[in-house]
């Protein structure tokens, strides 16, 4: 169903507004077109308040449903490697969520035999994004990963798998580093490369700040109204 909708929009509609620019490019490649096809992202949910980044935190913060698509349990056996092989053992790693999975991933953690994982609710989470040094996100697929906004609004440098779409047209080298999805070793040097280098995670993060301004309310907006403006015409 949802693959015939997507032929008819594309011939029948006026406009198509898609989350990204990889969706953008897909659609203008695999359908024939005859409406007008853009992408606008999403609007970050939290405003950006350049505040003073917690370069001192040893928490890194993982947002989701407790669900198998945001790969919260390769994110569990990432923590395995990273804590096998540096010797690391006084940082944390928060998974923040609620889900079906929860029983899952509690007994992953009890199998995989790590520490310093913690299963924690969504009830504060603007102070848990606030008081944390880095995010990780380790999903299968994303659309536009809401995650990597949220957490770029708090100036947090951010790591994630370079996913089919969503994290390339977030993250770039001064704000975070993109994984080859599925290689569980490099996401775990990433950890280490962030948690060992206090310098570049504060750099990162006032980068991320700056970045993070493309998600604001009156960005989003101003690009509504250009594109709606254009079918006036």
């Amino acid at each position: 169903i949802r693959d015939w909708l997507r032929i008819l929009a594309a011939k029948q509609a006026d406009m198509v507004v898609l989350l990204t620019k990889r969706d953008q490019d897909e659609w203008l490649l695999n359908l024939s077109v005859k409406a007008r096809i853009s992408y606008i992202y999403n609007i970050s949910p939290f405003e950006n308040n350049k505040q003073i980044y917690n370069i001192g935190s040893k928490n890194i913060i993982a947002v989701g449903r407790y669900t198998q698509v945001k790969g919260f349990d390769r994110l569990i056996n990432i923590w395995t490697i990273f804590q096998n092989k540096y010797d690391v053992l006084d940082w944390n790693l928060d998974i923040v969520g609620y889900g079906e999975d929860e029983d899952k991933l509690k007994n992953l953690i009890s199998f995989r035999n790590v520490n310093n994982i913690n299963l924690i609710s969504t009830e504060n989470i603007e102070l848990n994004y606030s008081s944390a040094s880095f995010c990780c996100m380790t999903s299968y697929f994303e659309g536009l990963p809401m995650v990597l906004l949220e957490a770029q609004s708090f100036g947090l440098p951010c790591v994630a798998f370079d996913i089919f779409t969503g994290p390339s047209e977030i993250i770039d080298e001064s704000t975070g580093i993109l994984i080859q999805d599925g290689n569980l070793e490099a996401y775990a040097d990433a950890i280490y490369a962030l948690v060992s280098n206090p310098k570049l995670r504060d750099e990162m993060s006032f980068n991320t700040f700056e970045a993070s301004k493309r998600f604001s309310e009156k960005v989003i907006a101003k690009r509504w109204i250009h594109e709606l403006n254009k079918l006036a015409y």
